[in-house]
This record gives C-alpha cells, structure tokens and sequence, in this order.
C-alpha cells in the first residue's frame, strides 16, 4: 500500500492499494497507519 500526499494544500492522505489486494492485506495496513497516527 502507497500513500502520497493530495488535496490543493497537501494536507490530505491518499491510500492507493493495488487492485488483487486481500482483506488480510488491508487490514494490516490499516493497522500499520492507525498506529502511527495514534503515536503522532
């Protein structure tokens, strides 16, 4: 999974998984970003 930065000022959060992804997949993921936006 890839984030890149979007929006008019930058300030928002693009998630771009490819196409064949697993639920399991995503899960970890969100796991992974939930975890570090709680850290911030």
């Amino acid at each position: 999974m890839l984030t890149l930065n979007c929006g008019v000022h930058g300030n928002c959060m693009r998630f771009a998984s490819p196409l064949n992804v697993t639920k399991s997949e995503l899960d970890e993921g969100l796991a992974i970003v939930e975890t570090a936006l709680k850290q911030l």
